[in-house]
């Protein structure tokens, strides 16, 4: 069901604005990285306006990350930090990476929420969902019986 409300739903789907980027790296730098995104995930945690994040990995050495915000200015603020300059700093020493890229992204106020996350109070009206178009599709469906 479209929503703008989000109250009920994980910390995660509150959130505004996300980062999304990945690292390629050189196999040798695997192991530094370990200690580097050690004191990273640590800061990004406790940061103001911090949701969640998710990392994700494609062999044989690409680790990538999206942290979700409540605003830009906590999601650049962050970025700010020491500890997130210091592993930049690392990661562009020749030798560290192959290649990288970031996005930063900005979500709508309106999405979807069912059951137990929607916030609104409209019981079960979410098992049946009406789409745009769905009765014209039912007339599809309904002709194509005959």
């Amino acid at each position: 069901m479209i929503t703008n409300d989000f109250s009920k739903a994980p910390k995660v789907a509150q959130g505004t604005h996300m980062f999304f980027g990945a690292t390629s790296y050189r196999v040798r730098s695997l192991f530094r990285l370990a200690f580097v995104w050690w004191k990273v995930s640590r800061r990004m945690r406790s940061m103001p306006g911090y949701m969640g994040h998710y990392i994700w990995f494609r062999t044989p050495a690409t680790f990538g990350n999206v942290s979700v915000w409540d605003s830009r200015d906590h999601m650049m603020a962050f970025a700010r930090s020491k500890e997130h300059r210091d592993a930049i700093a690392w990661l562009t020493t020749l030798g560290v990476a192959r290649g990288a890229f970031i996005r930063f992204l900005r979500a709508d106020a309106a999405g979807h929420s069912l059951g137990d996350w929607r916030a609104e109070a409209d019981g079960e009206a979410w098992r049946h969902p009406q789409f745009p178009l769905s009765s014209y599709l039912e007339e599809v469906i309904d002709h194509e019986d005959r």
